[in-house]
């Protein structure tokens, strides 16, 4: 569909602009909002699900106009069923993945998990050594490269608090 744009309010003449021009046709099952890098079925997800308004997906999502926001729902409008199609795939996609995820997690929210049920394990303890298992929880989340040779102890930033002298300009 083409829209005159001087319909719109625009001053640019006679000329028109596409609706499709509005977005980035990557793939098939991969289409986004040109210029803000966020997909349409966030914004149709948004608009549908969530019953929010285009002003308030515009407030949400600050990378896109409200002119865009409209735009993605007028292209869900004018075509419902290949739109349609769209939204199941990515549902379909964003479920495999999570069933993908919840197999096989990834090695950090294992050692989490593990962390969680330690700490749960000695919560029947003392108040000082509940302390104790929370700090050495947190401590165990700290990455290698925060930490100093002595690895119980977190490494700490030393600051300069001297000024710079200041440089006369010519």
């Amino acid at each position: 569909m083409r829209v005159n744009q001087a319909s719109l309010g625009f001053d640019q003449g006679d000329s028109d602009i596409r609706i499709e021009d509005y977005f980035n046709f990557l793939a098939e099952d991969d289409i986004s909002i040109k210029g803000a890098r966020i997909g349409i079925e966030s914004v149709l997800d948004e608009y549908i699900y969530n019953n929010q308004t285009p002003k308030e997906i515009a407030d949400r999502y600050y990378t896109l106009t409200l002119e865009q926001v409209y735009a993605t729902i007028l292209y869900y409008l004018q075509n419902p069923v290949k739109v349609g199609d769209y939204l199941a795939n990515n549902l379909n996609y964003c479920q495999r993945l999570r069933e993908e995820h919840e197999k096989s997690p990834p090695h950090g929210v294992i050692r989490l998990h593990e962390l969680i049920a330690e700490r749960q394990s000695v919560s029947d303890e003392s108040p000082r050594t509940r302390r104790k298992a929370a700090l050495q929880t947190q401590l165990d989340l700290l990455p290698n490269m925060y930490r100093n040779k002595d690895a119980s102890v977190p490494a700490r930033r030393t600051y300069s608090t001297s000024l710079p002298h200041a440089i006369a300009v010519p």
